[in-house]
């Protein structure tokens, strides 16, 4: 199982590594945001998939269970706090004009 489990994180590295060089091609604040939450729970969830395959017992497992759970529930609470707090300060999106025909 150590090998499936290897797998499986080297998987959640490589989303990862994707999410992080896309985050990288966008300028704007919010959409950062937005994709580092993704990283975050996309990521936890594929790399604690990966510690149930890899887990010795039963307690382990029901505590990288509730890592996963805390993780999910934090991550995008703390990315909207974020950006609340940036939109309260003053930071607003650009407005994009658009052309009329």
């Amino acid at each position: 199982m150590n090998t499936i489990s290897i797998i499986i994180m080297s998987i959640s590295f490589a989303v990862m590594l994707s999410t992080l060089i896309l985050l990288f091609k966008f300028k704007m604040f919010y959409t950062r945001i937005l994709i580092s939450a993704n990283i975050d729970t996309v990521s936890m969830i594929i790399f604690m998939t990966a510690a149930f395959i890899a887990s010795p017992n039963l307690e382990f497992l029901l505590k990288a269970f509730l890592v996963l759970i805390l993780a999910l529930i934090t991550n995008p609470l703390s990315a909207h706090a974020t950006a609340r707090s940036a939109f309260i300060s003053g930071y607003r999106p650009k407005q994009y004009k658009t052309e009329e025909k």
